[in-house]
């Protein structure tokens, strides 16, 4: 056998070293989004939560799905529980989260009626889960019992994020609450005081009227209560929230905000979760408006949105003066994008 020369161990060596020490790119495990929508023509709730729930797993292809989030816009109690039965002969109840709302809309289709809108996420995704009942604050308005709302909420609000507070990687923040605009900051405003004031958290509140403003948890109905969802994994996000209450504006900012969040997606773009008020839904002249201005910078990707009687999300600089990078507010469309990033190697 031939022995190596000592200058040749020497190159080979050094050709080891710098492979090893250059910038590899692997992809990272993904994050599967997808949305479906069932619309009950029908008037049969307790079937179209069934199909829904059907289709959802279709689309899935087999992909473990770690979270459903839905959107359902059903009228009556009743109908609303014979919906849940429905999703829940089908869904796993332990990732089934909701909330009532005055529409719903994926990326082709946006519809008010009697509607329920799902969103699957599966792949390398952790989340973790906390609720709130019992906030006391469903029958207080804002004009004659503002300070104990605010004491009630800021009590809530520490309490969901000392139950959410363990770090974890990329992680960002739903939160689903019987809680609407303009008390919502106050329940926003006691979460950040546990999870930072840079936390990252987008959301939602239920529809107002009475009867209707139902949150549901692990496919349990609740009523004054708030649910916090902490989403974390291989994924980033890019978030963007905007400000309007005049039919114009509503389009153009849908647009900007959409714009400014595609202009911080640095890899490949999963998916959007939005949370737009209805106050916005009411200012259009058609239904579709908001969406269409959304679509001409999100084309052909996974959507799923819903208007509510209050948002969360980042702070609108030109209207908003928080010390914090999110607030709750109402007025709003707020969004977020779920994209992967190019992952180095020791990275993934």
């Amino acid at each position: 056998m031939k022995l190596l020369t000592f200058p040749l161990v020497l190159f080979i060596l050094s050709f080891l070293f710098s492979v090893e020490s250059e910038l590899v790119v692997v992809a990272a495990e993904s994050v599967t989004m997808k949305t479906v929508f069932i619309d009950d023509e029908r008037e049969k709730p307790f079937e179209a939560g069934q199909l829904a729930g059907r289709k959802l797993l279709d689309e899935m292809n087999g992909i473990n799905v770690e979270i459903i989030l839905f959107a359902e816009s059903f009228d009556g109690k009743e109908n609303k529980e014979k919906l849940l039965e429905g999703l829940c002969s089908v869904l796993p109840k332990e990732k089934l989260f909701g909330l009532s709302t005055y529409g719903s809309f994926i990326r082709d289709s946006v519809g008010d009626g009697d509607r329920v809108t799902l969103l699957g996420i599966g792949g390398d995704v952790t989340v973790q889960s906390a609720l709130q009942t019992e906030l006391g604050v469903a029958q207080l308005a804002m004009d004659t019992a503002e300070e104990e709302i605010k004491t009630k909420l800021l009590r809530a609000g520490r309490t969901l994020g000392e139950k959410n507070a363990v770090p974890s990687k990329n992680r960002f923040d739903i939160l689903l609450a019987d809680a609407h605009s303009p008390k919502n900051r106050f329940l926003v405003q006691g979460i950040l005081e546990k999870l930072g004031k840079d936390a990252l958290m987008i959301g939602g509140s239920a529809n107002k009227n009475p009867g209707q403003n139902h949150v549901y948890y692990q496919g349990v109905r609740h009523d004054d209560a708030a649910i916090l969802l902490t989403l974390s994994g291989s994924f980033q996000v890019a978030p963007a929230g905007r400000f309007a209450n005049q039919g114009d504006t509503v389009i153009q900012t849908a647009g900007e905000a959409t714009a400014a969040a595609v202009e911080n997606v640095k890899g490949t773009p999963l998916g959007m979760i939005a949370f737009s008020c209805a106050g916005r839904k009411s200012k259009l002249d058609e239904l579709d408006d908001e969406l269409n201005a959304i679509q001409k910078h999100f084309a052909d990707q996974t959507i799923f949105g819903c208007f509510c009687a209050g948002e969360v999300g980042p702070c609108d600089s030109a209207v908003d003066t928080a010390d914090t990078l999110c607030c709750g507010s109402g007025w709003y469309l707020m969004l977020a994008l779920l994209y992967q990033p190019v992952a180095a190697r020791g990275q993934e």
